[in-house]
């Protein structure tokens, strides 16, 4: 048997709903059925149908609203009673959401140019930290990694050889979040991002023998810290997130060994699931 709470507030009297994927919902409860569905009508006469699994807590936002039973089941008659269901207990305030990410990393432009960057797509992994409501802020760190695949006869002769390790990235960006959300719990959200980024250059070996001459260059990795920028663009479905990120830096790396100054344009887009805890 489903039982039915019917709630009305008087006087434009309200109560504040909190969702788990950090939404904030304003508005008068006008229905709630335990342990399926809640539905709010906000200032402006809309009205939303959110899953109880969905919520996080109730709150009054005046004066606590008068509840009228629809059913045999009993109901709480003060907004305190609402943070005492089950779905809410021991809840503490959420101010936003940390993630764990973890996706693929496919170069860009000269990057991915076989005669220059010569980077293949790779992965990343990473954290994220985004604030709740509709604009706010976020941080992100990853860990990149792009192999090589060196085509020698594209930057020497056909009598050349060599091998490329892999790129390494790790960006630390973070930017402002302008997002929305809709009835369903779907939240998206745009943010230009800046930064530094820790970008590390791979083992480089090259060869060659023209006319009874064998010459070899080894160029030892090198890392630097250079500024970083980009766009991440993501969509949260309850605890999953869906994005990208764009991330552009001009490193010059300096090898260990000859003091060799290697500077690449590096530009990556990360396409990543993530799970929001």
């Amino acid at each position: 048997m489903i039982s039915t709470f019917s709630l009305f507030s008087q006087h434009g009297e309200k109560n504040i709903t909190y969702l788990k994927n950090g939404s904030i919902i304003k508005g008068q409860i006008l229905e709630i059925v335990p342990n399926s569905t809640i539905k709010i009508q906000t200032s402006d006469g809309s009205i939303f149908v959110y899953e109880m699994s969905e919520v996080d807590r109730i709150e009054k936002d005046t004066i606590v609203a008068p509840i009228r039973r629809v059913g045999a089941y009993p109901v709480p008659r003060s907004a305190a009673a609402y943070t005492a269901l089950p779905y809410n207990e021991k809840k503490e305030r959420r101010k936003g959401a940390f993630s764990f990410l973890g996706g693929v990393a496919v170069p860009l432009g000269d990057f991915a140019d076989e005669s220059s960057g010569c980077a293949k797509t790779g992965y990343c992994i990473g954290m994220q930290y985004v604030s709740s409501g509709q604009i706010g802020f976020l941080v992100n760190i990853s860990y990149i990694s792009n192999p090589a695949q060196y085509d020698a006869g594209s930057a020497f002769s056909y009598n050349s050889e060599g091998s490329i390790d892999r790129w390494i990235t790790i960006p630390v960006l973070c930017g402002l979040k302008i997002g929305a959300s809709n009835s369903e719990g779907i939240n998206l959200f745009f943010a230009p991002v800046i930064g530094f980024c820790i970008a590390i250059s791979p083992d480089m070996i090259f060869s060659n023998n023209q006319y009874g001459y064998y010459n070899s260059y080894d160029i030892e990795s090198g890392a630097t810290v250079e500024f970083a920028y980009g766009a991440a663009f993501e969509t949260n479905i309850d605890i999953i997130n869906i994005g990208a990120c764009y991330i552009a830096s001009k490193p010059e790396y300096l090898s260990g060994r000859f003091d060799v100054t290697i500077k690449k344009s590096l530009s990556i887009l990360q396409l990543y699931l993530g799970i929001a805890f």
